[in-house]
């Protein structure tokens, strides 16, 4: 069973705007697709992951970043962004459960920004890239090892 039979976005999508994806028509409820117990099990498992929300022209847009690919077109309040990015994850994961997939471990909830200079951030960039890491995960890597060292 392919999640993505459950799609209720309204049709035409921007295809340059990653958050945008085609519909495709819905062919029946999780309800009639999952067992009670496997949506439960889903409900309870897309609790613990988290969403990312943006604000646009169009509305709000969405998406679960542990699952590449679940984006969730543009509703008109966050309630009902967040809602449906909840209910499409519910479906994913129903959909994962009932094939025997793993799930993937929810991420880091906690976020940190800093401000540097555009020849810092050059220089970061190249570091990571030396060490085929995302910047992110270089300067999440480094600074605990830095902490790590400065706590012994």
């Amino acid at each position: 069973m392919n999640s993505s039979n459950f799609s209720s976005e309204p049709s035409g999508f921007d295809a340059h705007d990653p958050f945008e994806r085609p519909p495709e028509p819905a062919s029946q409820s999780p309800e009639q697709a999952f067992s009670p117990e496997t949506l439960e099990q889903a409900r309870t498992a897309a609790a613990g992951y988290g969403m990312v929300i943006r604000k646009t022209p169009a509305g709000f847009k969405g998406s679960a970043p542990e699952f590449k690919g679940l984006f969730v077109r543009a509703r008109p309040t966050l309630a009902e962004c967040e809602q449906a990015v909840m209910d499409a994850l519910v479906v994913h994961i129903a959909d994962l459960l009932t094939e025997g997939h793993t799930l993937p471990t929810p991420g880091r909830r906690s976020q940190l920004n800093i401000r540097i200079s555009p020849e810092e951030k050059a220089t970061l960039e190249r570091a990571a890239a030396m060490l085929g890491e995302s910047v992110s995960e270089f300067m999440r890597r480094a600074a605990l090892e830095a902490a790590a060292r400065s706590a012994s």
